[in-house]
């Protein structure tokens, strides 16, 4: 008699499976796993030297009616957003949200059902009104057009709209948790009507249910890119019903601007918003809803690549003209006219980008904007103008940890940097999880670090009051700069733990032990999981 099939397993028919290309969602995964809100090696080490293995694997499954996903590996992230103190003068504690990453079978799996959900998901957006995840070219790594794009179209749609109402308001709706509260259902279900294909539809369904398991049918993982796809799309209804009231509108993922021309028309614009919102399970933020004069718009959000520009233009203008320039970059040597003239370009852009970062006192409710937009640009450019700024803000903005540590580890070479981070890790104990991984994290590309470092990871490591995220990167710094002693002491723990994420990460790690205890620790944990034979796998490509 044949297995019956688990409820918590479901498949896709065989000749489906021959159409699917498997190829564009590696390629996807990878690029999305950038900018992840976790950092796992281990598990990105799998799509980037197990690739092939991994799709046989999900075909199998899928084929035979066993794919079974598994929970999602979800940490606590610092928000932008503070609890109000009062009275005012004190920053209250920071507001959290879940990022979430997946297995790697259960990723390339989403990612697929993601990719040929997407063409008909922009076929049916209203893109004079929603303005985030344009759709990049067709089998493009990139889902997207970049964020800054996309950002940079709606300044300019608000620009537009406040100029032409100077004179009325604008409703700026910002929608309470809104990832976490999407109704799966409702979502499969206006994908079917748009025509998703029913094989397709049936797998998301299932795999939305089973991978928040007791959350009601409730959500989609955060901080990944077919959940922004899905996640945009569910909010078109709420684009739709703002046209058919005939007001202007436009839109960022759940941030919406909404055009009225007197208050009286805000009250019962706002009053059908949120009857609409509530018919998807969602509400409105009333911290950071607000009603404001249509012309201030422009002060409440200005608008970085205008400043950034104007910054640019004018630099470039100054270096035509032969100005003296009070800064050097390096530049000694002579060079050809296409060489001279990527200096000149160079120099121009860096020097936008340090009068951009020192406009933050012009702009104290944008600081960390300016931040994201800058760091990257200073960190491209290799260039230490930031270093300062960012310690000495390291504890105050929480939030800013990821693109923080990011930026310095450009810069391990300075002891300072190494110094202040290692204090970091060492001492703050106030620090969140998320915070600290992305410490370890960058750590791990330094060349060395201190005992003290090293004595701390294998202590997080083995804490299980701590997030197995961050004790999944502890335990690969440990093994990373280690002595013998302490690898094998990490070896030794590996059983410790029943998590296959932490066991991974371990196994992961043992790319960096001494060549018997790698070969010996390989041997004998590859075998105890499917996603212990990719890990395994891919460490030996490395």
């Amino acid at each position: 008699m044949p297995d019956k099939r688990s409820k918590n397993e479901f498949g896709i028919d065989s000749a489906v499976l021959k159409s699917i290309d498997w190829n564009l969602a590696i390629a996807r995964v990878l690029f999305d796993m950038r900018s992840d809100f976790i950092y796992a090696p281990h598990i990105s080490s799998v799509f980037r030297h197990s690739a092939e293995a991994l799709i046989d694997a999900v075909e199998s499954d899928l084929k035979n009616g066993r794919f079974a996903p598994g929970r999602p590996v979800t940490i606590e992230v610092p928000k932008s957003s503070r609890m109000q103190v009062l009275p005012r003068g004190s920053r209250g504690p920071s507001f959290s949200r879940p990022g979430s990453i997946l297995f790697p079978k259960d990723r390339l799996l989403y990612e697929m059902l993601a990719d040929y959900a997407a063409p008909l998901i922009e076929d049916n957006t209203d893109r004079d009104r929603s303005f985030s995840h344009q759709l990049a070219k067709p089998n493009s790594s990139e889902m997207f057009k970049s964020s800054r794009a996309c950002w940079n179209q709606l300044q300019r749609t608000l620009n537009r709209l406040s100029e032409e109402h100077d004179k009325g308001y604008v409703v700026k709706a910002d929608i309470a948790n809104c990832f976490e509260c999407i109704n799966q259902h409702t979502l499969v279900n206006h994908l079917d009507a748009i025509g998703y294909t029913k094989a397709f539809t049936g797998a998301l369904d299932s795999f939305l249910v089973l991978t928040t398991g007791d959350r009601n049918s409730r959500g989609v993982p955060q901080g990944i890119v077919p959940s922004d796809l899905l996640g945009n799309f569910y909010l078109n209804p709420i684009d739709e019903r703002l046209k058919d009231l005939d007001v202007p509108s436009a839109r960022f993922v759940d941030d919406i601007y909404v055009f009225v021309s007197s208050l009286r028309h805000a009250e019962e614009v706002t009053r059908i918003l949120t009857a609409k919102l509530r018919d998807y399970d969602l509400g409105l933020n009333e911290s950071k809803s607000k009603l404001l004069r249509s012309r201030s718009l422009v002060t409440e959000e200005p608008d970085l690549e205008r400043l950034f520009s104007d910054a640019f233009e004018e630099r470039l203008e100054q270096l035509d003209e032969g100005e003296d320039i009070d800064f050097d970059y390096g530049f000694q040597s002579e060079w050809d006219d296409q060489e001279e003239s990527e200096s000149r370009e160079q120099k121009a852009e860096l020097h936008a980008t340090e009068v951009l970062f020192d406009s933050v006192s012009e702009f104290p409710l944008h600081v960390e904007k300016i931040e994201r937009f800058c760091l990257p640009l200073f960190a491209a450019a290799d260039s230490r103008y930031a270093v300062d700024h960012v310690l000495e803000n390291f504890l105050a903005r929480p939030s800013m940890t990821q693109i923080y540590c990011a930026y310095l580890a450009k810069f391990l070479d300075d002891g300072d940097v190494v110094k202040a981070l290692a204090k970091l890790v060492i001492d703050d104990e106030l620090l969140y999880d998320w915070q600290r991984m992305w410490i370890f994290a960058a750590m791990i590309r330094n060349d060395k670090t201190t005992d003290g470092v090293i004595r701390v990871a294998l202590r997080t490591y083995a804490d299980g009051a701590r997030h197995e995220a961050l004790r999944a990167v502890a335990a690969i710094t440990a093994a990373r700069h280690g002595s013998f002693s302490r690898q094998k002491e990490l070896a030794d723990n590996y059983g410790a733990t029943g998590s296959p994420y932490l066991q991974t990460a371990v196994l992961y790690s043992a790319r960096y032990f001494q060549k018997q205890l790698r070969r010996s620790a390989v041997k004998a944990w590859s075998a105890h999981s499917q996603i212990h034979q990719l890990v395994a796998k891919s460490i030996e490509k490395i």
